[in-house]
């Protein structure tokens, strides 16, 4: 589907002249009248049926773009249009690949230029997704109408970002440890894409697992509370397709750590066993859940060997700081205090078991700001310890750059 749209300067006289059966000569006869047809009588009839409904010129030929460059998308055109606006806007993607292919076309940069992404079937796949999730957002908003901003508002953000936190910052390890794998990474556009798609990914992943929980228990999550059930079990599953066909397409071992970090999460929060209602063993799990994160994003980069390449100390660090964080899940129980005193030794952990000396100091700062987050806040507790991790992430992986060798 990719060998559409061969050179971006025939991007615009090809749409301009897509429903033309006789303008053969701008696509080397790859795109047939049959599609033109086939294409043309949609966009008609989706027009058609706005109109009558709504007696609104906007919206009409709205429907009417949207629905053709949403077809020839899916034919191949997509990947050129999302890419090409990129290499004008930021120049910097333009020396980032290597000189002798700044003059070839641009799906050749993609198709041929080595990439993370490894067959020309994952990077058909995933170049289709940018429409998948545009066209499904557009059609849920539609369809939700003004619910859709409430659906918005009452996803977990807090705990939903940490996670894609997590990833990215595994993302940006594995950029440091795996010099054998930047001898060509990131050389092709795809890769930038795979690198903010696959937090994404983890993110649309965890919002399944909080709606199919709330369907199950009979306690609807928030965000999607106006909604039936069964149109709750809609909405999981198109989170969790967006969240697993985005990982098979960038990365089979991405795909793989995603599915165990949705199993464990299936354990912990799920009938029969619903381990989450045993202390110690599902702060354990629930641990385990936010290092899988950083294996995926890890795994872009170090594939099958993402578990084992982890230095040791850094397993420690994260599992013991994620463990005692698990710790705010008991602040009504076993009261405020407490729980500020483990939040704060969960920051601490991380540069005794690192051994990175300097770190003390941030990782003191930031844990003395997460007792006082525990102390007196209520309703945006989550949020603040959220946004404190991530910004812990950050001087972790400063802190690994700047004061220890990555053979760590």
């Amino acid at each position: 589907v990719l060998q559409y749209g061969t050179d971006v300067s025939g991007i615009i006289p090809a749409i301009i002249n897509a429903f033309n059966p006789f303008a053969r000569e701008l696509t080397g006869g790859r795109f047939s009248p049959g599609h033109r047809v086939e294409i043309f009588l949609l966009c008609l009839f989706s027009a058609s049926y706005v109109w009558t409904k709504t007696k609104s010129h906007l919206k009409t030929v709205l429907v009417w773009l949207t629905h053709m460059v949403g077809f020839l998308g899916l034919l191949g055109f997509w990947p050129v249009v999302m890419l090409d606006p990129i290499y004008r806007l930021f120049p910097v993607f333009n020396r980032l690949v290597p000189a002798d292919l700044v003059s070839s076309p641009l799906i050749d940069k993609i198709i041929l230029t080595p990439s993370l992404i490894y067959t020309s079937d994952q990077k058909a796949g995933f170049s289709l997704m940018f429409g998948i999730v545009f066209f499904l957002f557009l059609w849920f908003k539609i369809y939700a109408g003004k619910n859709f901003r409430d659906f918005i508002k009452g996803l977990d953000w807090s705990r939903g970002l940490n996670y894609a936190g997590l990833t990215l910052a595994g993302i940006i390890f594995g950029s440091w440890r795996m010099k054998n794998v930047l001898s060509f990474a990131f050389h092709n556009p795809l890769d930038y894409y795979a690198a903010v798609l696959l937090p994404l990914a983890v993110f649309f992943l965890f919002q399944h697992t909080r709606v199919i929980s709330g369907v199950i228990e009979g306690q609807y999550h928030k965000s999607v509370i106006w909604a039936s059930k069964k149109e709750q079990l809609v909405i999981s599953a198109g989170f969790l397709f967006l969240a697993l066909y985005s990982a098979f397409n960038i990365s089979y071992w991405c795909f793989l750590y995603m599915l165990v970090f949705l199993l464990v999460f299936y354990l912990v929060m799920l009938p029969p066993l619903k381990i989450i209602k045993f202390p110690v063993i599902s702060d354990v799990l629930l641990s385990l859940t936010s290092m899988f994160a950083f294996f995926t994003g890890f795994g872009l980069l170090a594939d099958r060997e993402a578990v084992h390449l982890l230095p040791a100390p850094l397993w420690r660090a994260g599992f013991f700081a994620f463990f005692l964080a698990c710790s705010l899940r008991y602040v009504d129980k076993i009261g405020r205090k407490p729980v500020a005193l483990m939040v704060f030794v969960s920051f601490m952990v991380v540069p005794f078991f690192s051994y990175i000396t300097p770190m003390y100091v941030p990782a003191g700062l930031l844990g003395l700001l997460g007792v006082f987050a525990v102390l007196k806040f209520n309703k945006r507790l989550i949020p603040a310890m959220s946004a404190l991790f991530i910004s812990f992430y950050g001087v972790i992986l400063f802190s690994i750059k700047r004061y220890v060798d990555i053979a760590l």
